[in-house]
């Protein structure tokens, strides 16, 4: 015995005509939807692609940054004097310091385009899908 249950029939028209809904259409809706999802993948395929470059920038930088230290290290004990290698120690100091503040600045800039240029194509996509569900109720 199996035990089932008919639902019954619902005239979903009718429904909305009687509480005077307003007439949209449904695959303008749907449309629009799967625009939305477009979007959504374009933006992230552009924070991959942002983000992609940014790592590879920072490799870059990195190897570098490992080949001026080696050098600079090596030249910063070369003096003939205690206080030859402390004027190039701090000469280093400076130059590193000053080289870690430009990349990181670098870095973050580039950071920054990949977040704005991702926000861009949801916030084009969103302006569109505003005319397009104003479109979609109005009829």
């Amino acid at each position: 015995m199996t035990n089932t249950v008919e639902f019954p029939k619902f005239d979903l028209d009718a429904w909305f005509e009687a509480i005077k809904a307003p007439k949209f259409d449904v695959n303008a809706l749907v449309d629009a939807q799967s625009k939305n999802t477009e979007a959504l993948v374009k933006a992230h395929q552009v924070a991959y692609e942002g983000y992609k470059a940014v790592a590879e920038r920072q490799v870059e930088l990195a190897k570098e940054t490992y080949e001026s230290i080696s050098k600079k290290v090596n030249e910063a004990f070369s003096g003939k004097t205690p206080e030859v290698n402390a004027a190039k120690q701090m000469e280093f100091a400076q130059a590193a310091y000053e080289t870690a503040v430009a990349n990181a600045r670098e870095l973050a800039e580039l950071a920054a385009k990949v977040n704005q240029d991702a926000v861009t194509v949801i916030s084009e996509r969103f302006n569109e899908s505003l005319d397009e569900f104003r479109t979609a109720v109005n009829g």
